[in-house]
């Protein structure tokens, strides 16, 4: 995935992965607690900023603009420092019929403390993953995350750290290129490929800008968003 900048500042691009499924679950949508497969799955995040604050479910703590929008039926992302900044998207999938587990699939941008829980309202079971303070979160893959009728312990999960990667580009407008979106003003420009494994290859279907600084990209359907782009000026 190409990344492109005319000038230095800080890019964060994660994978995550897709699906589809229906349920009749027992969630209930607050504007901090987000519910995935037809209700079974909720989804929330704690965090901690720099300042230590405690970890806490009421935006009020560090922004009035903190929510969790709900995008698909399997999707989420959530914004806690502003309506246009996407701290992390997240993902459940079901994935019963490859290895009987229900999976959880997310992408982080910042680098402040985060617990994400995904709870499956129907089993009682919980899955929390954890990112330290400074460190820049990987992508979760939990291919295992749930079974179907099991209820498991609650578990914290620490992801390993993911160096983030760009490469500079020429002085120009923005887009360039057809399939470019931007960001940042339209300082910078960024475009998505992939290939598969059977080796068969294209570009992003669809891209949705959040704001000025994260994108929201689908590779194949509109419906179902693969990559989350963010570029923040850390200049300060």
């Amino acid at each position: 995935m190409p990344l492109r900048c005319t000038q230095g500042l800080l890019l964060t691009a994660l994978l995550i992965g897709s699906a589809t499924t229906a349920f009749a679950g027992a969630c209930s949508t607050t504007p901090t607690n987000g519910c995935l497969l037809s209700d079974r799955f909720a989804v929330e995040l704690l965090w901690k900023d720099r300042a230590d604050n405690a970890f806490s479910l009421d935006p009020v703590t560090r922004s009035l603009d903190a929510e969790v929008t709900t995008w698909s039926d399997d999707t989420a992302y959530f914004t806690v420092f502003g309506p246009g900044n996407v701290e992390l998207l997240v993902k459940v999938i079901d994935g019963r019929a490859v290895n009987g587990h229900f999976w959880v699939f997310a992408a982080g941008t910042g680098n402040f403390e985060t617990e994400l829980h995904v709870s499956d309202t129907q089993t009682g079971a919980i899955r929390i993953y954890a990112n330290p303070f400074g460190v820049a979160p990987a992508a979760i893959t939990d291919t295992g995350a749930f079974e179907d009728a099991v209820i498991r312990s609650d578990e914290t999960i620490s992801v390993p750290a993911q160096v983030s990667a760009f490469e500079p580009a020429p002085n120009g407008l923005c887009p360039s290129v057809e399939g470019a979106f931007c960001l940042q003003g339209g300082r910078f420009e960024a475009t998505v490929d992939w290939r598969d494994f059977d080796d068969a290859s294209g570009s992003a279907a669809a891209t949705e800008v959040i704001g000025d600084e994260s994108a929201l990209v689908s590779l194949f359907s509109p419906n179902n968003i693969d990559v989350l782009v963010k570029v923040l000026d850390g200049r300060a």
